[in-house]
């Protein structure tokens, strides 16, 4: 049987095999135990690997290690950032009461405005983008007054777009606003957080071509209020994220960011290549097709598009396998397929929408997988 051709990498991402074989050559040597346990040398060595895992992220963002705390995942991160400042603030009665965000987030980060919304009698402000998937900075601006907590996402799971964050942080920054952005799909953009005026950011092991299971939360130790924990545990990590952490995992999610910062540009036109490829072949093959979203600031390897000659891109999906892996928007609702908020948002119409498939081209894609893909896809439209 064929392999499958995997164009979802917005997704997930396949754990690069030189990630594979550093977590390979840690575990087979049963050199690592709990961090936490500061009396044994086996403690120390793991939280020496913590210790090096930190500095690699923090030099790869312009942040301090101290600054680098591991969680789970992406979620974890932005649940913490989000909830953790929120009932830190309540706690030193913080007078700012409006929290904002906008229409085209994360699941975890909407639900988690709602909650502590509902929760706390907190001003909730979901900012809407235009057509384009872009924030307007104008209503940022009016807004802006009192709030406490601002989260945007930097490059949208979804249709890919990546938002003026260095103008977002100005203006947070002008205003007095806790910056959060989710930069998980931003791993081919530069992150400077200091210039970018950053003061949270959560970050995803399975995005960046390492092992799911690994998150990153960068926080700025110059906030007055800093994130605590969400849960009750033990005071590991300063008390932001509880619970212990695989020194492992983190060491495999560092490496393969610093792997990704290096070959960056390397990557960026490869993806390049592939994704005006597909679309070059979709042409010659005359099928019908619009792009939702601006394809002048996007993830170098998504591609949204709603296809004319499709009934629903949920069966028609089915009809790619088991060839092609591809998606109809983001893996975040527990395997049921719903109507993109995120393309509802843009103001497409129903029928686009529900015609809609996100492509995701990944480091391992290459050009003849690109050429097969579009001739199933061919085949599978005039079935």
């Amino acid at each position: 049987m064929n392999k499958s051709i995997y164009i979802d990498n917005n997704s997930s991402t396949f754990c690069d095999p030189r990630v594979a074989k550093k977590i390979h050559e840690l575990l087979i040597n049963r050199d690592f135990s709990n961090p936490h346990s500061a009396e044994h040398k086996l403690g120390w060595k793991s939280m020496d690997l913590l210790d090096e895992s930190r500095e690699l992220v923090a030099a790869n963002i312009g942040a301090l290690p101290d600054e680098i705390f591991f969680t789970s995942g992406a979620t974890e991160s932005n649940n913490i950032a989000i909830k953790g400042v929120v009932e830190s603030a309540l706690r030193k009665k913080d007078k700012r009461k409006k929290i904002i965000t906008t229409n085209i987030e994360h699941k975890c980060v909407l639900n988690s405005f709602y909650e502590m919304s509902k929760e706390n009698d907190l001003e909730l402000v979901i900012l809407e983008v235009d057509e384009n998937g872009f924030l307007k900075l104008e209503e940022i601006e009016q807004c802006a007054t009192d709030a406490l907590l601002l989260s945007v996402i930097h490059t949208n799971n979804e249709i890919g777009i990546v938002q003026k964050i260095k103008e977002l942080g100005e203006i947070a920054s002008k205003h007095d606003i806790i910056f959060h952005v989710d930069a998980s799909q931003a791993i081919y953009s530069d992150i400077d957080v200091i210039d970018l005026g950053i003061d949270l950011m959560s970050l995803s092991s399975h995005k960046m071509y390492a092992p799911v299971g690994s998150g990153i939360l960068f926080v700025n130790s110059g906030l007055s209020v800093k994130p605590m924990s969400i849960y009750s545990g033990g005071f590991q990590q300063e008390g932001v994220r509880a619970g212990t952490i695989s020194p492992v995992l983190s060491f495999a999610t560092a490496y393969a960011f610093n792997i990704l910062k290096q070959s960056k540009e390397d990557e960026i036109n490869h993806l390049h290549e592939l994704r005006e490829l597909f679309i070059q072949l979709l042409h010659t093959h005359d099928i019908q097709f619009n792009i939702n979203g601006s394809m002048s600031y996007r993830h170098p390897g998504n591609l949204n598009i709603s296809l004319a000659d499709i009934e629903n891109s949920a069966s028609f999906i089915y009809k790619l396998q088991p060839n092609v892996c591809i998606s109809s928007g983001s893996a975040c609702n527990s395997g049921v397929v719903e109507p993109s908020y995120v393309l509802k948002a843009l103001g497409l119409k129903s029928a686009d929408i529900e015609r809609s498939i996100r492509i995701g081209f990944g480091r391992f894609n290459n050009r003849k997988e690109i050429e097969s893909c579009v001739e199933f896809i061919v085949r599978a439209i005039k079935k």
